[in-house]
């Protein structure tokens, strides 16, 4: 008998081990999260009273030598955590990489400040706070500085590389939402119909709409100098493909990659062809 309840315990004792080695943990961080890669730091970004959270990904190259850095934002409603498999695909192949939140850019923010205050350009403001501060750390090589986004942070990406394009190599931009000044001007004629609050997928404030019904896209974005890579879903109904054809022509020196099928988001495989896509680029761009 006693046989028999040592020979289940060690049973039990080998499947619990094997249950607790196969438990994928989740990334953590508090301070230095390292990976046999890169590691991953808290680092936030303050100015103007604004607290943005954010984190960056170093690869293990950038003890030696500073390295091309990307800078991601995320798209409206989201947070940094929606650009990490970028960042992680990024790092393990030797490139530096930022995610942060957006001041006020969804209720899940970890920065501070309210939707209510938000618009794209205190989004691009955000960023451009995000870029100097970035610029001074010793692992980034300031020569070859990215920005990336998605969706609304693809266009916040674009009016701000346009406004620093003597410090950004280039721009990679996922389903960028250029059609958001047409959208505002759908919603209304003038600034007198704008509400105090308004639902756009989450409740954003007068300020978010003030300034877009006047406000061109094309001019504003089309002074960017370096190279631009735009990647869309041939079937996305958020906003139309016809906004990235339009700025392919627009930019100065752009590539637009379409992935069949794919909506106003990237998962699965399309997600694995969008990284293949921005790992390409990278790797032109920084020879």
């Amino acid at each position: 008998m006693r046989q028999r309840i040592l020979g289940l315990s060690i049973v039990l004792i080998g499947l619990l081990s094997i249950a607790i080695i196969m438990v994928r943990p989740t990334e953590k961080v508090t301070a230095t999260t390292v990976n046999r890669t890169y590691s991953v730091e808290t680092l936030p970004v303050k100015y103007n009273k604004k607290n943005l959270y954010g984190k960056l990904y170093v690869p293990k190259q950038a003890a030696r030598q500073p390295r091309p850095t990307v800078i991601l934002s995320h798209g409206l409603t989201g947070t940094y955590e929606d650009t990490i498999p970028y960042a992680r695909a990024l790092a393990k192949q030797g490139y530096v990489a930022y995610v942060f939140d957006f001041s006020g850019g969804s209720d899940s923010s970890r920065s501070s400040g309210k939707t209510t205050d938000m618009s794209i350009f205190t989004e691009a403001s955000d960023l451009k706070a995000v870029i100097s501060q970035i610029r001074k750390r010793a692992e980034v090589d300031k020569q070859n500085l990215f920005l990336a986004g998605e969706s609304q942070g693809g266009a916040v990406s674009a009016i701000a590389g346009a406004q620093k394009t003597k410090q950004i190599k280039g721009l990679l931009l996922l389903y960028p939402a250029f059609s958001i000044p047409d959208e505002a001007r759908q919603r209304f004629s003038s600034v007198k119909e704008i509400p105090k609050t308004v639902d756009n997928y989450m409740t954003v404030g007068r300020a978010y709409y003030t300034h877009l019904l006047n406000y061109n896209m094309w001019t504003h974005i089309q002074n960017f100098e370096g190279n631009v890579l735009l990647i869309h879903g041939s079937a996305d109904d958020v906003v139309p493909i016809r906004y990235s054809k339009r700025a392919q022509k627009v930019f100065k020196h752009s590539t637009l990659k379409i992935i069949e099928g794919a909506g106003h988001g990237f998962y699965g495989a399309d997600e694995r062809q969008a990284t293949k896509y921005m790992l390409g680029y990278m790797a032109t761009n920084t020879k």
